[in-house]
């Protein structure tokens, strides 16, 4: 990453912190009282200098639309949102709601565009998913059948398997106990990775 001025220092961790507090990114005028700007243009800039420099990505078509990719820390590492919820949002965009950011290794490639999700439930069992795990999830609007996915069912995110019957998609559960969800439904992420902690054990 390259180095930052006192400025943008200041103005990305106060992204960060709204973010981790409130799970929204703050808005260029509260940017600039937070830095004692008279002027919302110059706290514009800051922030546009931490996008060209790589700690923030823009999203189109977002209200508030900016992405914090590297809060202040090691280079070795990328930080993803962790979400809590998924919702519908405007148009083709999903809205997010981050509770916090997880650092993972560079070198995995998880990086752009990337967010995790926690799994609830036990539906995905016969792909090795369980209940508390993190799915890393890649944004995108299409996928492939056979494609783990995550995708929105009137407004809230599952995790399943895409799949065909009769030229329509569906998404398919790893659990015979679950039957398959048809459409509608929209795909928002493709699973490209899994994050587990193993439970302790105590003699």
């Amino acid at each position: 990453m390259k180095t930052l001025s006192r400025r943008q220092r200041e103005a990305l961790e106060f992204v960060t912190r709204c973010i981790r507090e409130r799970g929204v990114v703050p808005s260029v005028r509260e940017v600039a009282e937070h830095l004692g700007l008279r002027s919302p243009a110059t706290a514009q800039r800051h922030l546009r200098a931490l996008v060209e420099k790589g700690y923030l990505r823009r999203i189109p078509h977002r209200m508030r639309g900016l992405e914090l990719l590297q809060p202040l820390g090691s280079e070795d590492v990328v930080h993803l949102p962790l979400v809590g919820r998924v919702a519908a949002g405007r148009g083709a965009v999903a809205e997010e709601v981050i509770e916090d950011f997880l650092p993972v290794p560079r070198n995995l490639g998880w990086q752009e565009g990337c967010f995790l999700l926690r799994v609830r439930g036990d539906s995905m069992v016969g792909a090795g998913i369980f209940d508390g795990d993190l799915v890393v999830v890649r944004r995108q609007q299409t996928a492939l059948p056979g494609d783990l996915v995550v995708a929105l069912v009137e407004e809230e995110a599952t995790v399943k398997r895409l799949g065909v019957e009769d030229g329509r998609y569906l998404l398919r559960a790893e659990n015979p106990a679950y039957p398959p969800i048809r459409e509608p439904f929209r795909i928002v992420g493709k699973v490209v990775g899994l994050l587990r902690r193993y439970p302790e054990v105590r003699s």
